[in-house]
């Protein structure tokens, strides 16, 4: 894989130090079990290209409750028509020290088209987005949510923000912002009777893209910071 010509860095206290256009490489040997569970979780491949940089915060909220930090690597797939997502989630503490690292990768996105298929997802109290439970008819398994485990029926999903850095070429490779506001839910499952056990997450977001607004979500792997990724 080539190197890229330039890398542009961000003045930020992020928890990994690699500039936009770096690279990542990524530990094959965690994405071994996945297939024999029919995990639609694709290993992206050996050496990923820094595209973007995230920085989330909940709306309201400051505390490091919800203080991630995103990696948007290079996608080497497609889904309908679009380069597959793939990024780096890290969550910080107060002292900006990891406190866990997964992967996600997009592996669904509808387009909800009326207040009908709005409701599916966002009804106040049976949408899908915020339920105790989330099971997705391409993963064989449940997921339950990661937070207010307690409540027996749907909660409001979370408000974030994301401020986003990518590079601008027409520019002259300047970094270029954005702001991302979206509603949020995230699940968790561990897959027992493996060694080691899967720890997997699922992240289920609307999200304005340009013109559009659609449901993604990502299916999420745990990584260990120190050992299954490496920055170049």
């Amino acid at each position: 894989m080539a190197r890229p010509k330039k890398a542009i860095s961000t003045d930020l206290h992020r928890p990994l130090i690699i500039p936009i256009g770096g690279v990542i490489s990524l530990n094959k040997k965690k994405f071994l079990g996945l297939k024999e569970k029919k995990i639609p979780l694709k290993y992206p491949g050996k050496e990923n290209t820094l595209k973007a940089y995230g920085h989330m915060h909940r709306f309201g909220d400051n505390s490091n409750l919800f203080n991630q930090h995103r990696y948007y690597l290079h996608g080497d797939a497609c889904l309908n028509g679009r380069f597959e997502e793939s990024f780096l989630q890290i969550s910080v503490d107060d002292k900006n020290q990891i406190k866990d690292c997964y992967l996600y990768r997009i592996f669904d996105e509808v387009f909800p088209y009326c207040d009908h298929e709005w409701d599916v997802w966002l009804d106040t109290d049976h949408g899908l987005l915020g339920a105790q439970d989330y099971s997705h008819e391409n993963i064989n398994i449940s997921f339950q949510r990661c937070w207010e485990q307690e409540a027996s029926k749907r909660v409001i999903p979370w408000f974030y923000e994301e401020f986003q850095w990518t590079k601008d070429e027409s520019i002259g490779n300047t970094l270029r912002s954005h702001m991302i506001a979206s509603q949020c839910m995230f699940y968790h499952h561990v897959l027992d009777g493996l060694s080691p056990k899967i720890d997997l997450a699922l992240f289920v977001a609307v999200e304005e893209h340009f013109q559009d607004t659609s449901v993604k979500s990502y299916l999420g792997l745990k990584l260990d910071h120190n050992k299954d990724l490496k920055c170049l």
